[in-house]
């Protein structure tokens, strides 16, 4: 609902609920007593209105606009007002029945754990339904053992109950992170258990089991196996032999000097820096960029924008509970998440409100529902009234 819609519903819910307290209906409001309906794209829940007769060609025809509304008492289904632990303070039909865990299809109806058995019951639809836990699977459908498969070891449930890794040529078999192990193509070859390339290979190097000996390396350097052959040595990460001369190691940290950042000869422009930024695929770039300010830590910030320098190096915008923060110009600015609201007016404490079901704060600060008139997702429940005695016209 769009601001305007819930300003022009509010301004009429006053006027509303003066005519319902004298003649105990009201002129049409919208009517979230219907049928419940999830929204698939969003995952909220909402309402349909009820149909009538489908018309010639087949489409559900929405109510007459004459059919006069009401203030709702009682919960629409799927809600319902369930007691909640320790005395807890509840708004009314804050309980959905079709998916509280504690609440599954009635009050108090908790779906059942199952310690030591990795199994878990959620309500879906109003029913307790069994699930695993992430990454493990009930494959031979006994609930006595619980989700007995590994997904992610099990040779005979790999990824996903009935997918079998199969043996490979070397009579091996593997399921590692729920993916099977498969065929060692080449350049690659088995020894024993191991697929590896015996070009590059340290303890297989140009043969299997043919380790190379250790010998001491010069600065910065690690000994390896290239071209199958021993005896070889490379830079260590973030190293590089710049001057070419193997009697000093790899003397240059490309990490931080501007002179060679990321790469021998790679110099930054005068005022930059050689940082590695996160942002830019954590490697070594010159920075700061023109519009950027350097805030320390291989961090640099845009003032303007950025929530953790905003204004200044180190001036983190915060929020209290349901807020959202952003930077604008400089500036940090504070706004309630959706289906919250400030209504005390104090930021410091956060947007303190539901307005998706308190009936003081419907929708809106300050919108407050007729007595024992539940709010639901933002709007005061209306119904459709059962007579037409003391309907006010128009």
């Amino acid at each position: 609902m769009n601001e305007r819609t819930r300003k022009i519903l509010g301004t009429a819910f006053i006027s509303s609920v003066t005519l319902a307290l004298v003649f105990g209906c009201v002129e049409p409001v919208r009517d979230v007593g219907a049928e419940y309906a999830p929204d698939a794209s969003t995952g909220t829940v909402g309402f349909v209105p009820p149909t009538e007769d489908a018309s010639a060609d087949g489409a559900s025809a929405l109510p007459s606009p004459d059919v006069q509304m009401c203030v709702a008492t009682e919960c629409p289904f799927p809600f319902d007002t369930c007691p909640k632990a320790g005395g807890a303070t509840s708004y009314l039909c804050e309980t959905n029945l079709l998916t509280d865990d504690a609440n599954c299809g009635a009050c108090g109806n908790a779906c059942p754990t199952y310690p030591g058995l990795g199994l878990l019951e959620r309500c879906v639809d109003g029913k307790c339904v069994v699930t695993c836990p992430a990454g493990a699977q009930d494959c031979n459908g006994i609930i006595d053992d619980g989700c007995e498969s590994d997904s992610s070891r099990d040779l005979e449930n790999c990824g996903g109950c009935g997918i079998v890794c199969p043996t490979l040529a070397n009579g091996t078999r593997a399921c590692t992170a729920g993916v099977c192990a498969s065929e060692c193509l080449p350049p690659k070859v088995w020894c024993g258990t191991e697929c590896v390339n015996l070009d590059t290979t340290l303890r297989h190097c140009g043969a299997c089991s043919n380790a190379c000996p250790p010998k001491q390396a010069p600065r910065n350097m690690v000994q390896v196996c290239k071209d199958a052959e021993c005896g070889h040595f490379e830079c260590t990460p973030a190293t590089a032999d710049c001057n070419e001369d193997l009697t000093d190691g790899c003397e240059v940290v490309i990490t931080n000097d501007v002179n060679n950042c990321g790469a021998c000869g790679n110099r930054c422009a005068p005022g930059q820096r050689c940082i590695i930024r996160p942002d830019k695929g954590n490697v070594p770039v010159c920075s700061c960029d023109p519009h950027e300010t350097f805030c320390g830590a291989n961090t640099c910030a845009n003032l303007l924008t950025d929530t953790n320098h905003c204004g200044a190096c180190g001036n983190r915008c915060g929020g209290g509970a349901h807020t959202a923060t952003s930077c604008q110009n400089g500036f940090c600015v504070t706004e309630c998440a959706p289906g919250w609201g400030d209504c005390d007016g104090d930021i410091t404490n956060g947007c303190e409100t539901n307005l998706s079901l308190n009936p003081r704060h419907c929708g809106a600060c300050g919108n407050r529902c007729a007595p024992d008139q539940p709010c639901i997702n933002g709007v005061c429940v209306m119904v459709e009234c059962e007579s037409d005695a003391g309907v006010v016209t128009k």
